[in-house]
């Protein structure tokens, strides 16, 4: 829907509240037309404005009276005096051919213009043929010229030209193109020293923080690790292990007092051993197919780490088959370290490198250290018992099914209270019988007696129990409800 309106553009647009310069513009429209499409909610306004007003400013108010009136589009189509025209003003046809979608984007940041004979106007850009053929297929010079008709009624025709001097032009804007690279380049060498430096300064101060907090294990503490010779018993971290059987699974039998607790494991050492509870198996082919890269966590419950080893495929096998995860083993070997680089990827240990690439080796800022195993041992974790003449039975007990409050699965408190002699163990969990099934196979294959309850709600904790408004003092009287 298209009309002429005769009130000020300002009243009509009701809902705008423009600044003070783009008020002063609106309310200086001579004449002008108001195209509407409902459905599509698009406004145009075509004012007339007695002098230029720069895109920029004009821009603006489309934006902001789109955002006032909910649109999909607003445009302003300014129409000056066909004397105000002048070949200055040709950039800002440039960027209004820009918003309608045409070829144009640095095709004229070094161009020339004038008037040729018949009125008409030149433009001649530094580009090659293929250029002004992709302007001339693009039709930007019909583009250009409608701007100019429609904001000043000019019918001017316009001829894009290449410039005589397009190959010194083209040569030089080469160079600078060049001369920018190389400065790029000279600043992104610069930063990545700079990295490299703070880095290198970052592997050298962890170097010497976990040298200084592991002078003695876990940073001084002695219940964390110690040796009773009298019962046999290891202590690492937070497991007593009984070392008095040991099951040598590769290499030889491992002296459990030469073995350290796994704060040891900070620093590349040719020998040493450790011991934990392994939590996780893992095995992959090498590309020969011949041999398994096998790599172990164990954990002593505070400090975890790493066993890392490649064995023919047969002893591999056999390895697998011993250290399953709950096994409690001791592990006596060389202490590597594995760095990774910036991006994640873990590079190659000294062990896996050729001798000539030792030389290249750059200190990276993120390092893990694993064990290369020449001796492993299993040996069982010492668990502790319940030396009551008279064993109790527990009838409260909550497991994982009572969420955040137990920690022990079903099956596996009723191994533990049968293990300690106990009778009978009571499956007590928080408002549900889910570790019922779980519980009752257990029993079924151990023969351990449950006792199936719950803690159960029999009132809604939840529900209002006092009604009403009170608008007591804090020292005012209450009674509490019980």
């Amino acid at each position: 829907m298209e009309k002429n309106e005769k009130r000020p553009l300002l009243s009509v647009l009701s809902r705008y509240k423009p600044d003070e310069e783009s008020a002063k513009i609106l309310s200086s429209a001579g004449d002008y037309k108001i195209r509407t499409l409902t459905e599509e909610r698009i406004l145009e306004i075509r004012l007339a404005l007695p002098k230029i007003v720069d895109k920029d400013r004009l821009y603006r108010i489309e934006s902001e009276i789109k955002a006032a009136y909910e649109l999909n589009h607003a445009k302003l189509l300014p129409m000056y005096p066909s004397d105000t025209f002048e070949l200055s003003y040709l950039p800002e046809v440039f960027r209004e051919v820009v918003n309608y979608g045409a070829v144009a984007n640095g095709f004229f940041d070094d161009y020339t213009a004038k008037f040729d004979e018949n009125g008409g106007i030149l433009i001649e850009i530094p580009f090659s043929y293929g250029g002004i053929e992709l302007l001339s297929d693009s039709k930007t010079a019909e583009m250009v010229k409608n701007v100019i008709r429609s904001e000043f009624s000019l019918e001017l025709n316009v001829k894009i030209a290449q410039r005589s001097d397009y190959l010194a032009v083209a040569s030089e804007r080469e160079r600078a193109h060049e001369a920018h690279l190389q400065r790029i380049l000279k600043q992104s060498r610069a930063e990545t020293e700079r990295r490299e430096t703070e880095y290198r300064e970052s592997v050298r101060r962890q170097a010497e923080e976990l040298a200084e907090i592991y002078k003695t294990p876990l940073g001084g503490g002695t219940d964390d690790f110690a040796f009773d010779s009298a019962s046999n018993v290891l202590t690492v971290g937070g497991l007593d292990l009984d070392v008095s059987s040991p099951t040598v699974v590769i290499g030889s039998e491992i002296d459990p007092a030469s073995v350290r607790s796994l704060a040891e494991m900070s620093r590349e050492q040719n020998k040493t051993a450790v011991a934990g509870q392994v939590f996780e198996v893992t095995s992959k082919e090498t590309k020969t197919y011949d041999k398994l890269n096998i790599t172990v966590g164990i954990t002593d419950n505070k400090l975890s780490t790493y066993i890392k080893t490649i064995k023919p495929k047969e002893e591999g096998e056999k390895l697998l088959k011993a250290l399953k995860p709950g096994a409690c083993i001791l592990v006596e070997g060389k202490v590597v370290a594995e760095d990774m680089n910036a991006f994640g990827k873990r590079r190659k240990s000294a062990e896996e490198k050729p001798a000539e690439e030792e030389e290249k080796k750059d200190p990276l800022p993120d390092i893990e250290y694993a064990m290369r195993p020449t001796s492993i041992s299993k040996v069982s974790r010492v668990i502790r018992r319940d030396n009551a003449e008279k064993k109790r039975v527990e009838l409260h007990l909550h497991t994982t099914m009572s969420q955040m409050d137990g920690m022990i699965i079903p099956e596996e408190a009723l191994r533990r209270a049968q293990y300690w002699g106990h009778s009978a163990v009571a499956i007590t969990d928080h408002g549900n019988v889910q570790g019922f099934p779980d519980a009752m196979l257990e029993s079924d294959k151990s023969g351990m007696k449950v006792i199936y309850g719950m803690e159960a709600y029999f009132v809604d904790d939840e529900a209002r129990a006092v009604y009403g408004e009170c608008n007591s003092d804090f020292d005012g009287e209450f009674v509490v409800f019980d």
